[in-house]
């Protein structure tokens, strides 16, 4: 009686016969009070059990109760506690009777859970989820004839919990139906850590035992991600020298067991490079892909898969092909962002080295100049957002869509001298030229640009002499011969 409610096998589902079982049969056949009659006999495999050849007279029938054995319902006492006993009476013309029942359950149990084994680390380990809605079934060869005398199904609830109870002592096998598992996933734990690996497992089960270690991990081959990145002209693609952010975190969720409850699968970080990955994913439809936290404040969104009228969250499915037996992998859950900052200005050739950019003195083209900036603000991580520009023929540059902050993002501008002409020096820059090529300024939410970020330079070497009346004419200055003064000269 597996559920040890005392209703009968044919009401009842998956509650087979008991064989081996001893039954004894009693009777005071002339009325004295005393048993004349006695016989014993063994329940068949389904249970069955008969005496044949009875006189009319006042019979007795009990069983013998195996180890760790309750009984739950016997024919004469429907109303009362079952004691494994029943009497009655067989008439004295054509007495029969089949109905003489025993129901008897176990008081052991066994069980546990059936999980995704997130980390595919092969344990159970904090990061590990239920799965729901798995069909567990249980069968046990309780009298040793080679046959499952006892079959049972269990399903897990949405924690992945299962439990089969009221169970006689024995060795019973625990097959997980990989039929209801998602799609895609393989074991990764055995109960029995036999590494046998093949979704079964024989586990013996003590009178009263509980025992809650029959524990089935799986995971996938799935995969979704790619990277987060500063989509500095707004276009939505990532073109070269647009760089990755690092540190931002990124949350998983879906519904991938079907239970109605989508659930965390997991997080991540970025990398330096901005790329993230999410694996050992099952096919399922409705992964969510979340940025949560660790955007430069301001950043607004260019680019996600699915629409960015849903900022910072893609959807998307992962499929299995049963031919290969892979997930889908998905690898194009990218999501840009831009600022709203600018920062720049101008690198000029100082002709006077008066630190001023005075009328006419012309702009360096061509200059190399890299931008910088540590956005997570993470001491000792680096300055992982770099970009490159070129000045134009006029010597600007300009960096556009940047980052800022409520207490600002100090960016790093650094001029290449390699492509500077030969020689030239600086005379200012924006901070101090004790750095030289170097120059910080800061972006913030209530500053968010800087457009006064320029960079002067003067040759090291001079060229000139002295204009002089040669009044001889033999192309020496002579003594005597004076300097003209007040004329123009023209340097090109």
């Amino acid at each position: 009686d597996a559920d040890g409610d005392g209703v009968q096998p044919y009401l009842d589902t998956n509650e087979g016969g008991l064989g081996g079982i001893t039954v004894e049969i009693q009777a005071d056949i002339d009325g004295d009070g005393n048993s004349e009659y006695r016989e014993i006999t063994t329940t068949a495999n389904d249970g069955s059990y008969q005496f044949d050849h009875l006189p009319a007279g006042s019979y007795t029938v009990s069983i013998t109760l195996p180890t760790g054995a309750v009984a739950t319902y016997d024919r004469d006492d429907l109303t009362s506690s079952p004691d494994g006993s029943a009497d009655f009476v067989l008439p004295a013309t054509g007495g029969s009777r089949d109905d003489i029942d025993f129901g008897i359950r176990g008081n052991a149990q066994l069980g546990d859970r059936v999980f995704f084994d997130v980390n595919n680390s092969g344990t159970q380990d904090g990061v590990d989820l239920g799965i729901a809605n798995v069909t567990v079934n249980l069968s046990v060869d309780i009298d040793g004839d080679l046959l499952a005398d006892y079959t049972a199904t269990a399903v897990t609830n949405s924690d992945g919990l299962y439990e089969f109870t009221n169970l006689l002592p024995g060795s019973y096998t625990v097959t997980v139906d990989q039929g209801t598992l998602p799609q895609g996933m393989h074991q990764t734990v055995d109960p029995g850590g036999s590494g046998s690996l093949d979704s079964t497992h024989l586990q013996t089960v003590p009178a009263g035992g509980n025992i809650t270690t029959v524990d089935f991990g799986y995971t996938g081959n799935g995969a979704i991600g790619d990277r987060v990145w500063w989509d500095g002209n707004n276009n939505g693609f990532q073109d070269a020298g647009e760089p990755g952010l690092s540190n931002v975190e990124l949350q998983l969720v879906c519904d991938f067991d079907g239970d109605g409850t989508p659930e965390v699968i997991g997080t991540t970080t970025t990398l330096g490079d901005g790329s993230y990955l999410f694996s050992n994913l099952p096919a399922a439809a409705g992964y969510v892909v979340t940025v949560v936290s660790g955007l430069p404040s301001g950043a607004e969104p260019t680019y996600d898969l699915d629409n960015i009228s849903s900022p910072n969250t893609t959807t998307t499915n992962l499929s299995y092909n049963a031919t290969t037996g892979q997930v889908d992998r998905n690898l194009l859950v990218d999501f840009g962002y831009r600022g709203t900052g600018a920062l720049g200005d101008r690198i000029w050739n100082d002709l006077d080295s008066g630190g001023d950019q005075d009328a006419g003195e012309p702009g360096f083209a061509g200059v190399t100049v890299t931008l910088s900036a540590d956005l997570d603000g993470f001491a000792g991580n680096g300055e992982e957002f770099i970009l490159t520009t070129v000045t134009d023929a006029n010597g600007n540059y300009r960096f556009d869509g940047l980052f800022t902050s409520t207490s600002g993002i100090d960016y790093t501008v650094t001029v290449d001298p390699a492509s500077l002409p030969a020689s030239y020096t600086p005379t200012y820059d924006y901070d101090n030229v004790l750095t030289p090529n170097v120059a910080q300024a800061t972006l913030s939410d209530s500053v968010p640009e800087n457009l006064d970020v320029d960079f002067g330079y003067n040759v090291s070497s001079a060229l000139g002499d002295r204009i002089w009346l040669d009044t001889d004419g033999d192309g020496v200055q002579d003594a005597g011969e004076h300097g003209l003064g007040g004329l123009t000269v023209t340097l090109y």
